[in-house]
């Protein structure tokens, strides 16, 4: 980067003429491309901008007009400011001279003791060529490390996150409209940046994401303070080479947005973790990106869809749920057990509305949702009860995909069960209660367990309970008269249909 006019200032060459500020202060971090000696007052073809100035004023008019007309050429070739040498021929810096930078809002500093020009001069040089060199270096070391990522397919979020981190200052990726897609906050509080972005957008620094004729949208750079540290290849050649990297990989994503799903996994996966600072900063984020939490009732969801049927990416399956006007994030997870299995944040009491557009689009979608949340720490558990729900082994209708939805609140035992799995008292517990039933059933290949477990989920139904086993009623019977002789117990006590049940969702959970 160049040095500022303040820096060239400080330097040892020019305190030695004891330099004072008589005009432009507020303007003294202007850039200096070049330092030049100037007597004459025809400045034009000498000078092409951002130039500082050294001047002896020798040759200089003494009438205030003419100052007046020196001030206005120094300020339309915008030049970063004049340092005029005091001596014999000037002992005193002339007032209109003053008052002319003054009303150009152009430094003025008069040296009070002489300095050799030259040594300023290659000094300044010197700096300026260095930093040049420091810049063409620190842009080679960008190209390559955006190259990297642009090879390795890299995520836009994690792409954000590294330009981010090389700026040390916010960065967000908004859409064509200027609606925020998501950020990188370098450690800023949310809320905070978002409103210097509404309120300030003019003054962020930008480039924008487009490629062959398209164009998806801009990265953006919150302005850095006076005293933050500026990247040596400068903010607007990062920013355009982290928008190349996002564009690159657009086209390659062809139809579909990355954007979106690189955004909703991430949030998802800080809300499954827990890797976030604050509540807050969760509820300013999905504030920001237009999905609200907090006050707001929001859910947890695990979506499971058949793998043989088609491809469907997180993208797709938000766009057919917000077609409905609902509020998601959704985040694709490993295909489990040859089914494709989604994670879905949910904004607003429309479970039902959700469960309908899934079954609509996909008749044979396995559904579980958790409970309520009003904050950041609720809403982790809400996912990862319906996600705990999900994985549990389903039976009936449910296997089919063509059940009622799973909701956390009418299977907190099967929740509870899941939590103590951990514990070694747990399957000390299935020993103990179903232990009799399991050594009968692996001796004589039996299904005294399978017809329990239909026993149980319709205790007041032996003849749903019958049928849901394939058997006739008789036999039925028989099956419970056997298993009240191998477990010593009788089917008809509630305490006893209690633990039974209860160890049965322990099996089934340590299977």
């Amino acid at each position: 980067m160049l040095p500022s006019v303040r820096q060239v200032l400080a330097s040892e060459e020019l305190q030695r003429g004891a330099p004072e500020v008589l005009a432009g202060r507020a303007e003294l971090d202007r850039e200096v491309r070049w330092i030049h000696i100037v007597e004459t007052t025809d400045v034009a073809p000498v000078l092409r901008g951002q130039e500082l100035v050294l001047s002896t004023g020798a040759a200089w008019p003494t009438q205030p007009q003419a100052l007046e007309s020196l001030a206005a050429a120094l300020a339309k070739v915008n030049v970063a400011g004049l340092v005029l040498e005091l001596g014999d021929r000037l002992p005193h810096p002339p007032g209109a001279l003053v008052e002319a930078f003054r009303r150009h809002r152009l430094p003025l500093i008069v040296l009070h003791s002489p300095v050799q020009f030259i040594a300023v001069t290659e000094s300044v040089h010197s700096t300026i060529v260095a930093q040049q060199m420091a810049t063409l270096r620190a842009r080679e070391d960008l190209n390559a490390r955006y190259a990297q990522m642009i090879a390795r397919g890299s995520s836009s979020t994690f792409i954000l996150q590294q330009s981010s981190e090389l700026l040390g200052q916010p960065v967000l990726l908004v859409d064509p409209a200027g609606r925020i897609v998501t950020m990188a906050l370098a450690g800023r509080d949310a809320a905070a940046v978002v409103r210097s972005w509404r309120e300030n957008r003019p003054k962020w620094s930008s480039a924008q994401v487009m490629a062959h004729g398209q164009h998806w949208g801009a990265l953006c750079a919150q302005p850095a303070t006076p005293q933050a540290a500026v990247h040596p290849a400068g903010v607007d050649y990062l920013l355009s080479q982290a928008a190349l990297a996002l564009a690159v990989g657009r086209l390659a994503a062809g139809s579909e947005n990355p954007w979106r799903a690189d955004r909703d996994q991430q949030l998802l996966t800080a809300v499954r973790t827990g890797n976030y600072a604050t509540d807050a900063e969760v509820e300013d984020f999905t504030a920001a990106i237009g999905f609200r939490t907090g006050k707001t009732p929001s859910f947890g969801v695990a979506v499971s869809l058949p793998a043989d049927a088609e491809e469907i990416s997180a993208n797709r399956l938000a766009e057919a749920l917000e077609a409905e006007a609902l509020q998601v994030c959704v985040a694709k997870d490993a295909t489990v057990q040859r089914r494709q299995q989604f994670s879905l944040l949910l904004s607003g009491e429309t479970t039902e509305v959700l469960a309908a557009v899934l079954r609509s689009g996909w008749p044979d979608a396995r559904i579980a949702v958790g409970r309520a949340a009003g904050s950041t720490p609720e809403l982790s558990a809400s996912l990862h009860q319906a996600t705990s729900l999900l994985s549990m082994p389903s039976t009936g209708a449910e296997s089919l995909g063509r059940g009622p939805v799973l909701r956390a609140d009418a299977h907190q035992l099967r929740l509870l069960i899941r939590g103590l799995r951990s514990q070694p008292s747990l399957p000390a517990f299935v020993q103990m209660t179903l232990g009799p039933i399991l050594s009968w059933d692996a001796k004589n290949s039996g299904d005294l367990l399978q017809v329990l477990r239909a026993y149980l989920r319709h205790p007041g139904n032996r003849t749903a309970a019958a049928s849901e086993s394939h058997l006739s009623r008789s036999v039925f019977y028989q099956r419970l008269a056997l298993i009240e002789e191998v477990l010593e117990a009788d089917l008809s006590s509630g305490e006893t249909i209690s633990a039974l049940y209860s160890a049965v969702l322990a099996h089934d959970s340590l299977s």
